[in-house]
């Protein structure tokens, strides 16, 4: 059938746009539910999502109507290589050069979100950092930065409509440069719409003067990378700057140490209050019996409103058995009870692929949290997982109920990070269906 008489230039482009959007993905990029996890999953590598990226190609194939469609939606959203320099390079001619065949005039205007899971390097930022000043209505910019290289270039170059910022620190280099107060002052006051906030430096203070004026209420979720950089938000910024603030997530090096401790507590007492989330980070290979124990414990005495904890776990390199990850804390009998908490999100973060994901996730679902929570009523797992793969693991589950017994007062729905079904746990004595 040639070109022209494709019955889809019968359709309204309006229609067409709805049904594209949604076979190359259902959300929308400021709803994207990947962005409550600790660690957003757009920067773990092993996501990247080939498949639908192939699809907004070929559909882009089809007509001249639907081309149009396809090629706005293919740029709304890219994923970046850093290496080699010449494919940037190429992008950075894409998006300036005027399309061909009636195609929209600017590319770079299209593009609304940016992923990096690639770490940029000091050498490579430069390029970056001309893609940005190109791309006027990004709203949403998540990388992974070489530790010890400056952001602030980067940072500069974002255009005001930002709403999501995650710049992640990555490398065993040298601290990040620090940036004063009044800079992040001035950032924030810049880009005005911004809801979540993580940037790799530390903080330095600025005069008291300086401190009073300081409001940031479109922040609503902080991802706070270091125990420096959480002292100081607790030192420099006054209780009531962060009114609308939800979710904060401590990215800590997951066994318990003074520094993390303190910091989160003198954090929590000052900016605490507005929180209904809150993340935290285990190391599976830790033996300590509790080592959130004492995070748990600032969180149910100065968070009011807090009805989740989010768990991060740094899964080792050394190839552990999943029925082998010592959360067994999580039943003892000196661990923080918070019947308050009805929900509880799992993030697992391995140093690369790993067959046994799966059989870790069942382990660390099953682990007997309402032991911790008696209140929950649901587990999130913070992934978009298949369903059949996620079952095809259910041994674990079972022997695990078999062997500690559980009781729960509600039903306990688990799911994915996109609301999918993956099963549920009776109330009463604990059954798995």
């Amino acid at each position: 059938m040639s070109s022209n008489r494709i019955p889809s230039q019968e359709v309204p482009t309006e229609i067409w746009t709805k049904v594209i959007r949604f076979a190359t993905g259902p959300h929308a990029i400021q709803d994207d539910p990947a962005l409550s996890s600790v660690l957003p999953n757009c920067l773990v590598s092993e996501n990247f999502p080939e498949e639908t990226l192939n699809t907004k190609c070929a559909l882009a194939l089809v007509c001249h109507q639907w081309n149009a469609v396809a090629t706005t939606i293919l740029y709304e959203h890219i994923t970046l290589p850093i290496r080699p320099v010449a494919r940037i390079e190429k992008l950075l001619n894409t998006l300036t050069n005027p399309v061909s065949d009636g195609g929209p005039s600017n590319l770079a205007h299209l593009v609304k979100r940016v992923d990096i899971p690639a770490v940029i390097s000091g050498e490579r930022i430069h390029l970056i950092v001309q893609l940005c000043k190109k791309m006027t209505n990004l709203i949403a910019f998540f990388a992974l930065l070489e530790n010890g290289v400056d952001p602030r270039p980067l940072l500069n170059v974002l255009p005001e409509n930002l709403v999501h910022l995650h710049i992640q620190g990555q490398g065993t280099r040298a601290a990040d440069p620090y940036i004063s107060l009044g800079d992040l002052k001035d950032f924030l006051v810049g880009h005005p719409d911004l809801a979540t906030l993580s940037i790799p430096s530390g903080l330095t203070g600025g005069h008291t003067g300086l401190q009073a004026r300081i409001s940031w209420p479109s922040i609503r979720k902080l991802t706070l990378q270091s125990s420096d950089q959480t002292s100081a938000l607790a030192r420099y910024v006054p209780t009531g700057a962060l009114p609308n603030l939800e979710v904060v997530a401590f990215q800590g090096p997951g066994i318990p140490t003074l520094d993390w401790d303190a910091a989160i507590g003198s954090f929590l007492m000052v900016h605490g209050g507005p929180l209904v989330s809150v993340g935290l980070t285990q190391d599976d290979t830790n033996d300590f019996s509790s080592p959130m124990n004492t995070s748990l414990k600032q969180v149910d005495q100065r968070c009011p409103h807090i009805r989740e904890i989010i768990v991060c776990f740094k899964v080792g390199p050394s190839g552990r058995s999943s029925t082998r990850i010592p959360l067994t804390w999580v039943g003892n009998d000196t661990a923080r009870r918070m019947p308050q908490i009805v929900s509880l999100g799992i993030q697992l973060r391995f140093p690369g692929n790993n067959c046994d994901r799966m059989g870790y996730l069942q382990y660390a679902v099953v682990m007997p949290w309402t032991k911790l929570f008696p209140g929950l009523q649901r587990i999130r797992g913070l992934e978009e997982i298949d369903v059949e793969k996620y079952r095809a693991h259910d041994e674990i589950t079972q022997k695990n109920l078999r062997s500690t017994g559980r009781f729960a007062k509600h039903p306990i729905r688990v799911e994915d990070i996109t609301g999918n079904l993956l099963g549920q746990f009776s109330n009463g004595i604990c059954a798995w269906a």
